[in-house]
């Protein structure tokens, strides 16, 4: 036994070597440091902290790097943010349950949202909107496998403009296929064709084969 009333020091010019298989305990043997010459284990019956007072390294040169809470979450708490870097291979999070995001605001840069066989629900409680800002560039939203598929915009608004489609700069093109009519209707109300255009052909109906019944 090594006993002392005040710190102990070790004052080698060396390492200080531990045989394999020998660990350190502190206190009682649920908490230990043992190494066997290729693994080294870190053992705590309570809690295992690791601080660090400046920037702090968590690195393996092979392998992955699996931490694994067996009896609750997992939580990652970032004072000023939280960076997941996949650098150039995919970030996959899987889960048989839900994946719930919560946020004040919400941004999805160069994105692809893939199902993968099951459907995909975004749902925001406030104003929200996607927005391409880029010159030149595209927003598609496409229903693509088929069959009796429907790509369906809907408004529960009771507004007179409960559904809006607006150009701010350029014309509006609804264009249907040869086998399907395009219907307007409206229940109960009018329907209203305006223009501003002070042109003689600010309004045209034409049919270029069939006739027009009006």
């Amino acid at each position: 036994d090594l006993g002392a009333s005040g710190n102990i020091n070790l004052t080698a010019t060396a390492d200080v070597v531990i045989p394999s298989g020998v660990g350190i305990t502190f206190g009682d043997s649920a908490e230990k440091i043992e190494g066997d010459g290729t693994n080294l284990a870190i053992a705590s019956s309570g809690q295992l902290n690791i601080t660090g007072a400046a920037a702090s390294t968590w690195k393996t040169t092979a392998g992955l790097i699996n931490i694994d809470s067996e009896a609750s979450t997992v939580e990652i708490d970032g004072h000023s943010g939280v960076t997941i870097n996949g650098n150039a291979a995919e970030v996959d999070i899987t889960t048989t349950g839900a994946v719930d995001i919560n946020s004040g605001n919400f941004t999805l840069d160069a994105i692809i949202v893939d199902g993968a066989g099951s459907s995909v629900s975004i749902d925001g409680t406030t104003d929200s909107n996607f927005t391409v800002t880029a010159s030149g560039k595209d927003l598609t939203l496409a229903a693509t496998g088929g069959g009796s598929q429907q790509l369906i915009l809907s408004s529960a608004g009771t507004g007179a403009d409960a559904v809006q489609i607006t150009s701010s700069a350029g014309g509006i093109d609804i264009a249907g296929a040869s086998g399907g009519d395009i219907d307007i209707t409206s229940t109960g109300k009018s329907v209203n064709i305006t223009s501003t255009e002070g042109a003689a052909d600010a309004i045209v109906l034409s049919a270029s084969v069939g006739g027009i019944d009006i």
